[in-house]
């Protein structure tokens, strides 16, 4: 999801912004809040 495609070489790091402005905005929404979160990179 994010990091380098070792395949293809394309770079997909600036999904890592989108997650965390989707979880700001998605909390509220269903009325909860985030604590802490974590994006890892399965390699």
């Amino acid at each position: 999801m994010c990091g380098e495609d070792t395949f293809t070489g394309q770079n997909y790091e600036h999904r890592r912004a989108w997650v965390e402005e989707r979880l700001l905005f998605l909390g509220p929404v269903f009325s909860i809040d985030i604590c802490a979160y974590a994006v890892t990179v399965f390699a």
